[in-house]
Protein backbone atom coordinates (compact mmCIF):
# COMPACT_ATOMS: atom_id res chain seq x y z
CA UNK A 1 0.00 0.00 0.00
CA UNK A 2 1.28 3.61 -1.11
CA UNK A 3 0.85 7.08 0.54
CA UNK A 4 2.28 10.00 0.17
CA UNK A 5 2.19 13.42 2.57
CA UNK A 6 3.63 16.27 2.43
CA UNK A 7 4.59 19.03 4.81
CA UNK A 8 5.24 22.69 3.01
CA UNK A 9 6.52 25.77 5.40
CA UNK A 10 7.03 29.11 4.83
CA UNK A 11 8.25 31.52 7.46
CA UNK A 12 10.10 35.64 8.23
CA UNK A 13 12.15 36.23 11.13
CA UNK A 14 14.28 39.00 12.29
CA UNK A 15 17.38 38.08 14.75
CA UNK A 16 19.02 41.48 15.72
CA UNK A 17 22.33 39.00 16.39
CA UNK A 18 21.93 36.56 13.59
CA UNK A 19 25.02 36.59 11.33
CA UNK A 20 21.81 37.70 8.57
CA UNK A 21 19.33 39.58 10.46
CA UNK A 22 16.74 39.11 8.26
CA UNK A 23 15.39 36.11 6.75
CA UNK A 24 13.11 34.71 4.70
CA UNK A 25 12.55 30.86 3.38
CA UNK A 26 10.26 27.85 2.73
CA UNK A 27 10.83 24.48 2.94
CA UNK A 28 9.02 21.49 1.09
CA UNK A 29 9.11 17.60 2.49
CA UNK A 30 7.32 15.11 0.24
CA UNK A 31 7.23 11.85 1.85
CA UNK A 32 6.46 8.51 0.01
CA UNK A 33 5.43 5.63 2.39
CA UNK A 34 4.68 1.81 1.25
CA UNK A 35 4.17 -1.05 3.49
CA UNK A 36 2.79 -4.54 2.97
CA UNK A 37 1.65 -7.54 5.43
CA UNK A 38 1.56 -10.76 5.13
CA UNK A 39 -0.25 -13.40 6.77
CA UNK A 40 2.64 -14.91 9.28
CA UNK A 41 2.51 -10.99 10.89
CA UNK A 42 5.79 -10.25 8.91
CA UNK A 43 6.07 -6.71 7.51
CA UNK A 44 8.22 -4.95 4.83
CA UNK A 45 7.67 -1.49 4.75
CA UNK A 46 9.52 1.56 3.10
CA UNK A 47 10.31 5.97 3.71
CA UNK A 48 11.59 8.46 1.02
CA UNK A 49 11.23 11.80 2.09
CA UNK A 50 13.33 15.21 0.79
CA UNK A 51 13.92 17.95 1.80
CA UNK A 52 14.31 21.27 -0.33
CA UNK A 53 14.61 24.39 0.94
CA UNK A 54 15.33 27.80 0.50
CA UNK A 55 16.61 31.03 2.14
CA UNK A 56 16.38 34.67 1.23
CA UNK A 57 18.87 36.36 3.72
CA UNK A 58 19.38 40.05 4.54
CA UNK A 59 22.64 41.37 6.21
CA UNK A 60 21.53 45.00 4.88
CA UNK A 61 18.59 45.94 3.10
CA UNK A 62 20.89 46.36 0.20
CA UNK A 63 23.30 43.09 1.39
CA UNK A 64 21.39 39.83 0.63
CA UNK A 65 21.87 36.47 -0.09
CA UNK A 66 19.91 33.90 -1.28
CA UNK A 67 20.58 29.59 -1.29
CA UNK A 68 18.42 26.51 -1.76
CA UNK A 69 19.16 22.82 -1.34
CA UNK A 70 18.26 20.00 -2.16
CA UNK A 71 19.21 16.87 0.08
CA UNK A 72 17.34 13.20 1.13
CA UNK A 73 15.61 13.75 4.61
CA UNK A 74 14.62 9.90 5.16
CA UNK A 75 15.44 6.64 3.40
CA UNK A 76 15.22 3.68 4.64
CA UNK A 77 13.60 -0.01 4.26
CA UNK A 78 12.22 -1.98 7.43
CA UNK A 79 11.34 -5.42 7.82
CA UNK A 80 9.55 -6.34 11.11
CA UNK A 81 7.83 -9.28 12.70
CA UNK A 82 5.66 -9.98 15.92
CA UNK A 83 8.69 -9.09 18.42
CA UNK A 84 11.88 -6.90 15.97
CA UNK A 85 12.38 -4.88 13.28
CA UNK A 86 15.38 -4.55 11.56
CA UNK A 87 15.41 -0.90 9.36
CA UNK A 88 18.60 0.13 7.35
CA UNK A 89 19.06 3.65 5.30
CA UNK A 90 18.35 7.39 6.28
CA UNK A 91 16.98 7.46 9.43
CA UNK A 92 16.08 9.09 12.41
CA UNK A 93 17.10 7.64 15.86
CA UNK A 94 16.63 9.21 19.18
CA UNK A 95 15.79 8.13 22.84
CA UNK A 96 15.87 8.96 26.41
CA UNK A 97 13.97 10.32 28.86
CA UNK A 98 14.52 14.32 29.03
CA UNK A 99 13.10 16.88 26.64
CA UNK A 100 14.42 20.02 26.88
CA UNK A 101 18.86 19.33 27.80
CA UNK A 102 19.23 15.98 26.34
CA UNK A 103 22.58 14.31 27.26
CA UNK A 104 21.43 11.56 24.98
CA UNK A 105 20.79 13.57 21.50
CA UNK A 106 23.34 11.60 20.17
CA UNK A 107 21.99 10.92 16.60
CA UNK A 108 20.06 14.00 16.51
CA UNK A 109 19.67 17.99 16.97
CA UNK A 110 15.83 18.27 17.63
CA UNK A 111 15.53 21.91 19.37
CA UNK A 112 13.01 22.06 22.03
CA UNK A 113 12.28 26.03 20.23
CA UNK A 114 11.68 24.51 16.93
CA UNK A 115 7.77 23.62 16.44
CA UNK A 116 8.66 21.59 13.19
CA UNK A 117 11.24 19.35 15.24
CA UNK A 118 13.71 19.14 12.08
CA UNK A 119 16.72 17.04 12.18
CA UNK A 120 18.62 15.19 9.85
CA UNK A 121 18.87 11.80 9.77
CA UNK A 122 21.91 9.34 10.08
CA UNK A 123 22.97 6.31 7.67
CA UNK A 124 22.87 3.14 9.05
CA UNK A 125 21.17 -0.27 10.23
CA UNK A 126 19.19 -0.56 13.51
CA UNK A 127 17.64 -3.73 14.97
CA UNK A 128 15.15 -3.78 17.96
CA UNK A 129 14.06 -6.31 20.00
CA UNK A 130 10.89 -6.36 21.88
CA UNK A 131 10.82 -8.43 24.98
CA UNK A 132 7.17 -9.90 26.31
CA UNK A 133 7.63 -7.98 29.54
CA UNK A 134 7.76 -4.94 28.03
CA UNK A 135 11.83 -4.79 27.56
CA UNK A 136 13.56 -3.67 24.52
CA UNK A 137 16.88 -4.00 22.94
CA UNK A 138 18.73 -1.80 20.82
CA UNK A 139 21.60 -2.35 18.64
CA UNK A 140 22.78 -0.20 15.75
CA UNK A 141 25.58 0.04 13.26
CA UNK A 142 26.62 3.69 11.44
CA UNK A 143 28.36 4.83 8.90
CA UNK A 144 29.33 7.59 6.40
CA UNK A 145 28.14 10.06 8.84
CA UNK A 146 30.55 13.31 9.01
CA UNK A 147 28.37 16.01 9.95
CA UNK A 148 29.14 16.94 13.84
CA UNK A 149 26.68 16.40 16.08
CA UNK A 150 25.24 18.26 19.00
CA UNK A 151 27.79 16.47 21.94
CA UNK A 152 30.53 15.63 19.38
CA UNK A 153 33.56 17.46 20.16
CA UNK A 154 34.94 16.31 16.49
CA UNK A 155 33.34 14.49 13.64
CA UNK A 156 33.36 11.53 13.05
CA UNK A 157 35.38 8.98 10.86
CA UNK A 158 34.36 8.82 7.46
CA UNK A 159 34.98 5.23 6.42
CA UNK A 160 35.21 3.54 9.82
CA UNK A 161 31.54 2.59 11.37
CA UNK A 162 30.33 3.48 14.44
CA UNK A 163 28.49 0.80 16.66
CA UNK A 164 26.06 0.60 20.09
CA UNK A 165 23.37 -0.45 21.49
CA UNK A 166 20.56 0.44 24.33
CA UNK A 167 18.91 -1.86 26.54
CA UNK A 168 16.01 -0.44 28.05
CA UNK A 169 13.61 -2.40 30.82
CA UNK A 170 10.76 -1.32 33.04
CA UNK A 171 10.98 -0.43 36.46
CA UNK A 172 8.25 -0.17 39.08
CA UNK A 173 5.89 2.90 37.61
CA UNK A 174 7.98 3.72 34.75
CA UNK A 175 11.57 2.06 33.16
CA UNK A 176 15.34 3.00 33.06
CA UNK A 177 18.11 2.02 30.43
CA UNK A 178 21.26 1.80 29.77
CA UNK A 179 23.06 2.62 26.61
CA UNK A 180 26.22 2.82 25.00
CA UNK A 181 28.24 3.94 21.75
CA UNK A 182 31.92 3.93 20.08
CA UNK A 183 33.26 5.97 17.47
CA UNK A 184 36.56 7.03 15.75
CA UNK A 185 37.26 10.68 15.19
CA UNK A 186 38.74 12.62 12.96
CA UNK A 187 41.62 14.73 13.62
CA UNK A 188 41.53 18.91 14.12
CA UNK A 189 44.31 19.90 12.86
CA UNK A 190 43.20 23.52 12.34
CA UNK A 191 41.22 23.94 15.97
CA UNK A 192 42.10 26.66 18.26
CA UNK A 193 43.61 23.61 20.05
CA UNK A 194 44.97 21.07 17.65
CA UNK A 195 42.95 17.43 18.07
CA UNK A 196 44.41 14.60 16.86
CA UNK A 197 42.33 11.93 15.36
CA UNK A 198 40.90 9.30 18.14
CA UNK A 199 38.42 6.92 19.57
CA UNK A 200 35.29 8.12 21.86
CA UNK A 201 32.87 6.13 23.83
CA UNK A 202 30.13 7.21 25.68
CA UNK A 203 28.12 5.17 28.54
CA UNK A 204 24.46 6.75 29.85
CA UNK A 205 21.91 5.51 31.98
CA UNK A 206 18.15 6.88 32.31
CA UNK A 207 14.95 6.75 33.52
CA UNK A 208 11.32 8.23 33.74
CA UNK A 209 9.30 7.43 35.82
CA UNK A 210 4.98 8.58 36.56
CA UNK A 211 4.32 8.81 40.17
CA UNK A 212 2.02 11.78 40.28
CA UNK A 213 4.26 14.31 38.55
CA UNK A 214 6.79 12.66 35.78
CA UNK A 215 10.45 12.31 36.88
CA UNK A 216 13.08 11.77 34.73
CA UNK A 217 17.33 11.38 34.74
CA UNK A 218 19.53 11.36 31.72
CA UNK A 219 23.56 11.09 32.54
CA UNK A 220 26.16 10.16 29.87
CA UNK A 221 29.93 9.74 30.49
CA UNK A 222 32.09 10.61 27.25
CA UNK A 223 35.74 9.51 27.11
CA UNK A 224 38.30 10.23 25.00
CA UNK A 225 42.00 8.60 24.23
CA UNK A 226 43.47 11.53 23.04
CA UNK A 227 46.53 12.07 25.64
CA UNK A 228 47.63 15.52 23.95
CA UNK A 229 44.08 17.28 25.39
CA UNK A 230 42.95 18.10 28.52
CA UNK A 231 39.18 17.54 28.53
CA UNK A 232 39.05 14.02 27.28
CA UNK A 233 36.42 13.17 29.31
CA UNK A 234 32.95 14.65 30.23
CA UNK A 235 30.27 13.70 32.28
CA UNK A 236 26.35 15.13 31.76
CA UNK A 237 23.45 14.53 33.85
CA UNK A 238 19.82 16.07 33.66
CA UNK A 239 17.04 15.62 36.08
CA UNK A 240 13.34 16.50 35.24
CA UNK A 241 9.97 17.15 36.04
CA UNK A 242 6.35 17.67 34.57
CA UNK A 243 3.41 17.93 36.34
CA UNK A 244 -0.35 19.75 35.14
CA UNK A 245 -1.56 22.34 37.50
CA UNK A 246 -5.39 22.69 37.14
CA UNK A 247 -5.84 25.82 36.64
CA UNK A 248 -8.40 26.34 33.17
CA UNK A 249 -8.29 24.20 30.86
CA UNK A 250 -4.67 22.96 32.78
CA UNK A 251 -0.93 24.55 32.59
CA UNK A 252 1.59 21.41 31.87
CA UNK A 253 4.77 22.55 33.68
CA UNK A 254 8.04 21.63 33.18
CA UNK A 255 11.60 21.61 34.77
CA UNK A 256 15.12 20.23 33.60
CA UNK A 257 18.04 20.97 35.44
CA UNK A 258 21.65 19.94 33.16
CA UNK A 259 25.59 19.62 35.13
CA UNK A 260 28.17 19.42 32.67
CA UNK A 261 31.74 18.66 33.71
CA UNK A 262 34.74 17.80 32.06
CA UNK A 263 38.42 16.57 32.95
CA UNK A 264 41.30 15.16 32.13
CA UNK A 265 40.31 11.73 34.04
CA UNK A 266 37.43 9.94 33.98
CA UNK A 267 34.78 12.13 36.78
CA UNK A 268 36.90 14.35 37.31
CA UNK A 269 35.35 17.76 37.78
CA UNK A 270 38.25 20.62 36.27
CA UNK A 271 35.51 22.77 34.64
CA UNK A 272 31.68 22.38 35.33
CA UNK A 273 28.55 24.58 33.55
CA UNK A 274 24.74 23.92 34.21
CA UNK A 275 22.12 25.08 32.82
CA UNK A 276 18.31 25.25 34.22
CA UNK A 277 15.23 24.69 31.27
CA UNK A 278 11.74 25.51 32.92
CA UNK A 279 8.42 25.68 30.06
CA UNK A 280 4.62 25.94 30.25
CA UNK A 281 2.08 25.18 27.66
CA UNK A 282 -1.63 26.23 28.02
CA UNK A 283 -4.64 25.40 25.57
CA UNK A 284 -6.37 27.90 24.15
CA UNK A 285 -9.48 27.17 22.47
CA UNK A 286 -9.51 24.64 19.39
CA UNK A 287 -6.63 23.95 17.72
CA UNK A 288 -4.69 26.62 20.06
CA UNK A 289 -1.95 26.56 22.42
CA UNK A 290 0.37 28.44 24.29
CA UNK A 291 4.30 27.97 25.51
CA UNK A 292 6.79 29.62 26.95
CA UNK A 293 10.35 28.19 27.37
CA UNK A 294 13.17 29.76 29.40
CA UNK A 295 16.87 28.63 29.47
CA UNK A 296 18.91 29.94 32.28
CA UNK A 297 22.96 29.91 32.39
CA UNK A 298 24.40 29.77 35.69
CA UNK A 299 27.78 30.01 34.93
CA UNK A 300 27.71 32.93 32.10
CA UNK A 301 24.75 34.52 34.12
CA UNK A 302 22.54 34.38 31.27
CA UNK A 303 18.99 33.81 29.88
CA UNK A 304 17.00 32.78 26.55
CA UNK A 305 13.45 33.36 26.77
CA UNK A 306 11.21 32.17 24.00
CA UNK A 307 7.41 31.95 23.66
CA UNK A 308 5.37 30.81 20.60
CA UNK A 309 1.30 30.41 20.17
CA UNK A 310 0.25 28.47 17.82
CA UNK A 311 -2.89 27.62 16.01
CA UNK A 312 -4.07 24.89 14.08
CA UNK A 313 -6.68 24.47 11.37
CA UNK A 314 -7.35 21.20 9.71
CA UNK A 315 -4.26 21.33 6.99
CA UNK A 316 -3.03 24.62 8.32
CA UNK A 317 -0.83 25.56 11.43
CA UNK A 318 0.27 29.16 12.47
CA UNK A 319 3.12 29.97 14.71
CA UNK A 320 3.66 33.11 15.96
CA UNK A 321 7.24 33.39 18.09
CA UNK A 322 8.97 36.10 19.72
CA UNK A 323 12.28 35.78 21.70
CA UNK A 324 14.85 37.70 23.83
CA UNK A 325 18.58 36.71 24.78
CA UNK A 326 21.14 37.86 27.58
CA UNK A 327 24.35 36.79 25.78
CA UNK A 328 24.49 33.71 24.15
CA UNK A 329 24.09 29.74 25.59
CA UNK A 330 24.91 26.90 23.66
CA UNK A 331 21.70 25.31 22.67
CA UNK A 332 21.06 22.92 19.57
CA UNK A 333 20.02 24.83 16.55
CA UNK A 334 18.99 23.05 13.30
CA UNK A 335 19.01 26.12 11.60
CA UNK A 336 21.98 27.67 12.48
CA UNK A 337 21.85 30.68 14.42
CA UNK A 338 18.30 31.73 13.84
CA UNK A 339 17.05 32.64 18.03
CA UNK A 340 20.29 34.87 18.38
CA UNK A 341 19.88 38.04 20.11
CA UNK A 342 16.18 39.62 19.96
CA UNK A 343 13.77 38.76 17.35
CA UNK A 344 10.01 36.88 15.94
CA UNK A 345 9.45 34.58 13.82
CA UNK A 346 6.01 33.86 11.76
CA UNK A 347 5.44 30.42 10.50
CA UNK A 348 2.87 29.19 8.30
CA UNK A 349 2.45 25.20 7.90
CA UNK A 350 0.33 23.13 5.36
CA UNK A 351 0.15 19.51 5.57
CA UNK A 352 -1.24 16.84 2.99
Amino acid sequence: MWQFSGQLSTWGSVATEAIAPLNMGGRYIPNIHWAEVNTNHHRIDMDAAIDLHGNLTFKQLNDSKSETELKPYRLWARYSGRQYEIRGGLQKINFGSATLLRPLMWFDSMDARDPLQMTDGVWGLLGRYYFLNNANLWVWALMGNTQQRTWDMAPTRLHVPEWGGRLQHPLGQGEMALSGHHRATEALPSATIPLPAGHENRIALDGKWDVGPGLWFEGVWMGQNRPSVDDTHHLLLTVGADYTLALGNGVMVMLEHLTMTTGKQAFQNEHSEAITAASCSYPIGMGGNLHYLVYHDWHQHRQHHFINWKQQWNHWTLYLMAFTNRGTIYLPDHEGNRFAGNGGMVMVVFHH
